[in-house]
């Protein structure tokens, strides 16, 4: 037998349920919204130009 007690209109179950953080999810979707706009203007950007090598220096091959 289950026995509710309802105290300011909200029963004790309820009372014990946890709450949404609302600041902590808002704060996810400025994140994300952020790292968006990022790779956005990466993509925009134009490619890096790569410095001037002097003749006298050994560039080692990329892989």
């Amino acid at each position: 037998m289950q026995v509710w007690v309802i105290v300011y209109g909200v029963t004790t179950r309820e009372a014990n349920m946890a709450k949404p953080n609302y600041q902590f999810e808002k704060r996810q979707r400025e994140l994300e919204k952020e790292r968006k706009k990022q790779a956005k203007a990466l993509k925009k950007a134009p490619p890096a130009q790569p410095a001037p090598v002097n003749p006298g220096t050994v560039v080692p091959p990329e892989k």
